[in-house]
């Protein structure tokens, strides 16, 4: 059984953890992100290899003919994934060169993805960092919850802000949920909690 936690809420979107990765994701709009190459002359691991290997290689394939390069900014939508894969979409989002990482491409990866759910009206979104997947360390990866929650938090905010003024539609979104693998579900739920906390207390909201 998959196991998810909710670990707060922001203006009424849910923020949960889930230990499954992008492939078992069962949401409206599964989101995994992918490097430019893998750090450190690896090859890849975890839930993005598993996602690639449900897509018979196609974004390695892809990235290799340079139709998807993974570059920062740059982003692949797959509106019929193949039968195995449990969201009803893709989205792969670039994070460029793994030397150059850091908490701000995190921070930026999210809020794309983001957006890229508001504009299709999305309930449910199921995000993948991949950093590991695609060979950076633990310790390499330092900062990124806290930057996820910021990019998740003020693409919320800025929808919800333009709601207000009447430029676009009521928020559809309901639910965000982080994949973080059933190895590390319970630090991440706890560490993601605990940045939102911090997060709310730092700009004065609110949280459930």
């Amino acid at each position: 059984m998959t196991q998810i936690q909710t670990v707060g809420s922001w203006r009424d979107v849910a923020i949960e953890v889930a230990g499954w990765d992008g492939v078992a994701a069962s949401v409206d709009l599964s989101c995994a992100c992918m490097f430019a190459h893998e750090a450190h002359g690896g090859t890849l691991t975890g839930g993005l290899a598993h996602l690639d290997t449900v897509l018979k290689g196609t974004l390695q394939n892809l990235r290799h003919e340079a139709l998807f390069t993974a570059q920062r900014g740059e982003s692949l939508l797959i509106t019929r994934p193949p039968p195995g894969v449990a969201g009803k979409e893709l989205l792969v989002v670039g994070l460029g060169d793994p030397q150059d990482w850091s908490p701000a491409v995190m921070e930026a990866a999210v809020r794309q993805a983001l957006d890229t759910a508001v504009a299709r009206s999305r309930r449910n979104v199921a995000f993948a960092a991949s950093m590991l997947d695609g060979g950076l360390s633990s310790g390499e990866t330092a900062g990124a919850a806290s930057a996820m929650l910021r990019g998740l938090t003020r693409g919320i905010d800025a929808a919800t802000r333009l709601q207000a003024l009447g430029l676009t539609g009521p928020l559809s979104l309901e639910r965000w949920i982080f994949d973080v693998g059933i190895a590390r579900f319970a630090d991440a739920a706890h560490q993601f909690r605990a940045e939102l906390t911090a997060l709310s207390t730092m700009t004065g909201t609110t949280h459930a």
